[in-house]
């Protein structure tokens, strides 16, 4: 009768516990966090990126135990942003994902953080704050850029990155003003020319 009453009465002392298999130094987790390990280091091959992707998704949950963390992100975005990208897929729902997103707006600017932040929006529903804050900073960096070769290729890449937004039906109205600006700023550039064109539409 007391075992029935504790099913029907649970004391309340509940505690969360950690699957300690989960992480075990034995099989693909442990192939992965060394796949990780050398990606923060240098660029994979074409085969140990497809042995990551295929790993993640045979078990999702050992991305929570491959070795990334938010300090660790700049160096996998500089390295191997499609690993990045996702790895930040699958931590979408990490309490940590903030953290994540932080470092992202925080990084200077460059094809790799772009096609990360691309890659992302493509593939899930991110936050539209993150979304704008990083645009005002992509944008920021842009015009702050002295050497002229290098300001113009990065007008082109982000240019082409937001009008990849716009078709991708990504909310970018409480920023319009800003973006225009920016087309405004660089008439020259073919590239923003077509964004402008494309926020007419």
């Amino acid at each position: 009768m007391r075992r029935q009453l504790m099913w029907l009465i649970p004391d309340g002392n509940n505690e969360l516990l950690w699957d300690h298999r989960m992480c075990d130094d034995t099989g693909l987790g442990a192939a992965l966090r060394e796949l990780i390990a050398k990606a923060f280091k240098g660029p994979l091959s074409l085969d140990q990126q497809e042995q990551v992707s295929v790993v993640l998704a045979g078990d999702p949950q050992l991305v929570y135990c491959c070795g990334i963390t938010p300090g660790k992100l700049q160096e996998l975005v500089e390295n191997n942003p499609t690993i990045a990208a996702a790895i930040l897929i699958y931590l979408r729902n990490s309490a940590e994902i903030s953290e994540y997103f932080e470092v992202l707006v925080n990084m200077d600017t460059s094809l790799y953080s772009l096609e990360v932040v691309s890659r992302l929006t493509t593939a899930v529903e991110v936050p539209t704050d993150f979304l704008h804050r990083y645009i005002k900073k992509c944008i920021s960096f842009c015009e702050k850029i002295e050497e002229n070769y290098m300001q113009k290729r990065l007008v082109r890449l982000v240019s082409v990155f937001l009008q990849s937004l716009i078709r991708n039906k990504c909310d970018l109205q409480a920023i319009v003003a800003e973006v225009r600006e920016f087309c405004r700023k660089f008439p020259k550039i073919k590239e923003a020319s077509s964004l402008n064109s494309l926020l007419k539409t």
